[in-house]
Protein backbone atom coordinates (compact mmCIF):
# COMPACT_ATOMS: atom_id res chain seq x y z
CA UNK A 1 0.00 0.00 0.00
CA UNK A 2 1.32 3.42 -1.30
CA UNK A 3 0.35 5.35 1.64
CA UNK A 4 1.63 2.51 4.57
CA UNK A 5 5.29 3.04 2.75
CA UNK A 6 4.86 6.73 2.86
CA UNK A 7 3.92 7.03 6.63
CA UNK A 8 6.56 4.17 7.42
CA UNK A 9 9.15 6.91 5.46
CA UNK A 10 8.01 9.75 7.63
CA UNK A 11 8.83 7.65 10.62
CA UNK A 12 12.34 7.49 9.39
CA UNK A 13 12.03 11.01 8.44
CA UNK A 14 11.46 12.59 11.88
CA UNK A 15 8.10 13.25 10.22
CA UNK A 16 8.87 15.19 7.29
CA UNK A 17 9.22 14.59 3.65
CA UNK A 18 10.89 16.95 1.35
CA UNK A 19 10.10 15.20 -1.57
CA UNK A 20 8.29 11.84 -2.81
CA UNK A 21 7.68 10.87 -6.02
CA UNK A 22 5.46 8.71 -7.77
CA UNK A 23 7.06 6.98 -10.46
CA UNK A 24 7.09 3.12 -11.85
CA UNK A 25 4.78 2.37 -14.54
CA UNK A 26 2.26 5.26 -15.36
CA UNK A 27 1.16 6.77 -11.84
CA UNK A 28 -1.96 8.79 -13.50
CA UNK A 29 -3.47 5.28 -14.51
CA UNK A 30 -3.83 4.36 -10.82
CA UNK A 31 -7.38 3.78 -10.03
CA UNK A 32 -7.84 6.23 -6.84
CA UNK A 33 -4.63 8.54 -8.16
CA UNK A 34 -7.61 11.71 -6.75
CA UNK A 35 -7.74 9.86 -3.54
CA UNK A 36 -3.95 9.16 -2.78
CA UNK A 37 -2.73 12.94 -3.80
CA UNK A 38 -5.62 14.73 -0.97
CA UNK A 39 -4.34 12.23 1.21
CA UNK A 40 -0.91 12.93 0.07
CA UNK A 41 -1.37 16.46 0.26
CA UNK A 42 -2.41 15.86 3.59
CA UNK A 43 0.66 14.57 5.05
CA UNK A 44 3.66 16.81 6.07
CA UNK A 45 5.31 16.35 2.51
CA UNK A 46 6.84 19.78 0.63
CA UNK A 47 7.19 18.86 -2.46
CA UNK A 48 5.12 15.23 -4.49
CA UNK A 49 6.44 14.89 -7.73
CA UNK A 50 4.54 12.66 -10.67
CA UNK A 51 6.64 11.21 -13.13
CA UNK A 52 4.34 10.91 -16.16
CA UNK A 53 5.17 10.60 -20.14
CA UNK A 54 1.82 12.86 -20.04
CA UNK A 55 -0.03 11.23 -23.12
CA UNK A 56 -3.20 11.21 -20.37
CA UNK A 57 -3.05 14.64 -18.90
CA UNK A 58 -2.92 15.64 -22.04
CA UNK A 59 -6.75 13.63 -23.06
CA UNK A 60 -8.38 13.92 -19.16
CA UNK A 61 -9.44 17.55 -18.80
CA UNK A 62 -10.24 16.02 -15.35
CA UNK A 63 -7.07 14.48 -14.59
CA UNK A 64 -5.10 17.89 -15.34
CA UNK A 65 -8.03 19.95 -13.03
CA UNK A 66 -6.57 17.46 -10.22
CA UNK A 67 -3.26 18.34 -10.99
CA UNK A 68 -4.20 21.93 -11.04
CA UNK A 69 -6.23 21.24 -7.39
CA UNK A 70 -2.89 20.70 -5.97
CA UNK A 71 -0.60 22.64 -8.23
CA UNK A 72 1.26 24.47 -5.03
CA UNK A 73 2.99 21.24 -3.93
CA UNK A 74 2.13 18.64 -6.97
CA UNK A 75 4.73 18.65 -9.21
CA UNK A 76 4.61 17.20 -13.03
CA UNK A 77 7.53 15.29 -14.59
CA UNK A 78 7.52 14.30 -18.11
Amino acid sequence: DVLANVDQRLARENGRLDVLMLSGGEPTLHPRLGELLAELVARPITRILVNTNGIRIAADDALLDLLTEHRERVEVYL
